[in-house]
């Protein structure tokens, strides 16, 4: 073998290993300036109607637009200090979601088509109203309908119908209590505090006021279990039990499932990016980057097609794995 021979294979070698690291550094460098900017225009060109709405799904032929889609978009926002954005949103929602009821207002939850959904989603209003702030005209009006028509026995129930004039009658522990918001009612904590020493591994899902009986389902939600587990993490309440298995699932199967059997404890073996950016969140809050960097991971692969393609991808597991 010549000397010669030898230069040139290391030659090229070294060569091609410059090429590699100066793509990735372009490469990485590009997308995390890119990032935000990108991930907006996603939403704008795939999501966003003529009226500012959000759709559902990506693509023109979904006329569903959630709330609650907004709401999150508007988190995201805020957070990454978009005020501009942020407050053409904010008129959106007064203009299209907002609906008065004698001197009540309250905010559909759903609009389908042109239609507004009779019925508001506390985790909905709760969201708004961190947004905007106790001071926020929107706010008052809200919190004041939320007082008059919404809390029962102390508690905030998930809902109300204004055309039924009926709010439920449970509490859904995955919508939170409110302490980011100017509403606070003590009796929703004693709550969680009860759903945190529960013996099961998995939480109960409502709290029935009528019957004043806490209820499990038997089919299990992991975006409900993990969006509780959250709630009590943030307000220093026990999800040891939860965490722990948690990890251990995603240790031993590689996934995380997007529903489970509450007796058994199998999954069905079905991702969900939403799951993962969620449970990236809750990682991020027990200070484990390395699981909260795998889980981003994991979701955006689920949810980001390489073809651009978003028709069958839900806003909600989109935002979830936002920038």
């Amino acid at each position: 073998m010549s000397k010669k021979w030898i230069i040139h294979v290391m030659t090229t070698l070294v060569l091609c290993i410059i090429v590699s690291v100066v793509y990735y550094l372009n490469h990485t460098e590009q997308r995390d300036e890119m990032s935000e900017e990108t991930f907006m225009k996603i939403v704008s060109t795939y999501y966003l109607d003529s009226s500012g709405k959000i759709r559902s799904y990506g693509t023109t032929d979904n006329d569903e637009y959630l709330l609650e889609s907004i709401g999150l978009y508007m988190s995201w926002l805020q957070k990454h200090e978009k005020t501009e954005e942020l407050a053409s949103f904010i008129e959106t929602v007064t203009n299209e979601f907002l609906v008065h009821q004698g001197n009540a207002a309250f905010l559909s939850w759903k609009i389908e088509g042109n239609q507004k959904l009779s019925s508001n989603a506390w985790i909905d209003d709760a969201r708004i109203l961190s947004i905007l702030g106790p001071k926020h005209s929107l706010s008052k009006d809200i919190i004041s309908t939320i007082e008059k028509y919404q809390v029962y026995d102390g508690l905030i129930m998930d809902f109300y119908d204004w055309e039924q004039k009926q709010a439920s009658q449970r509490v859904v522990f995955s919508y939170g209590s409110g302490d980011d918001t100017p509403i606070s009612i003590k009796k929703m904590d004693d709550l969680y505090h009860t759903v945190s020493e529960s013996s099961d591994l998995f939480f109960p899902e409502f709290y029935d006021v009528t019957n004043k009986d806490f209820i499990a389902m038997e089919e299990v939600h992991m975006v409900d279990q993990l969006l509780i587990a959250i709630q009590l993490e943030k307000t220093g309440l026990d999800n040891d039990e939860f965490w722990t298995w948690l990890q251990t699932e995603w240790e031993n199967n590689n996934l995380i499932s997007g529903k489970y059997n509450r007796s058994s404890r199998l999954g069905n073996q079905i991702e969900s990016g939403a799951v993962y950016g969620i449970a990236a969140a809750l990682a991020t809050l027990k200070n484990d980057d390395n699981l909260s960097n795998a889980w981003k991971q994991r979701g955006q692969q689920l949810v980001y097609d390489a073809n651009n393609g978003y028709e069958d991808i839900h806003f909600f597991d989109l935002i979830w794995n936002a920038p």
